[in-house]
C-alpha cells in the first residue's frame, strides 16, 4: 500500500496520509471540560460521540500533572461537560479511572551472604 502511516498534526489519532485507497479523516470536534472548572475553559476533542469525548477528555486531563484526580476520587468519579463544537448546550458524563499496575519479575541473585 502507498501512502504514510503518521499521527495527524490537527486530532492526534495515527493514520493513512497521501494514500489513494484510504485516506486519514479526522473524527467530528467536541468541547469539553471538567463541571467544577472554569466556565471559559473549553478544551477541543476529536471522537465520534459525546461518551468519547468526555472519555479522551479525562485521560488528557487526569495525567496533567501526575496526580490523576479523577483515578483517585472515592466518591465515584468526576463530572465532564462535553458539547459539539460551535453548541451553546452541553451533555454532562459521569467519568470514572482505575490504576493499573503493571508488574515484571527478574530472576533473583543468589545472596553469597546468606551462607
Amino acid at each position: 500500500m502507498s501512502g504514510d502511516y503518521q499521527r495527524c498534526s490537527t486530532c492526534g489519532e495515527w493514520g493513512w496520509f497521501n494514500s489513494k485507497f484510504m485516506a486519514h479523516q479526522c473524527k467530528p470536534a467536541w468541547e469539553c471540560r471538567m463541571e467544577t472548572g472554569d466556565d471559559n475553559w473549553w478544551i477541543k476533542i476529536y471522537a465520534l460521540d459525546g461518551e468519547e469525548a468526555a472519555e479522551k477528555f479525562a485521560d488528557q486531563w487526569d495525567c496533567e500533572g501526575g496526580e490523576y484526580a479523577i483515578c483517585s476520587q472515592t466518591n465515584g468519579g468526576a463530572v465532564v461537560l462535553v458539547k459539539k463544537l460551535g453548541d451553546p448546550t452541553f451533555e454532562r458524563w459521569e467519568v470514572h479511572g482505575e490504576m493499573v499496575p503493571h508488574y515484571r519479575a527478574e530472576k533473583a541473585v543468589e545472596d553469597d551472604a546468606a551462607d
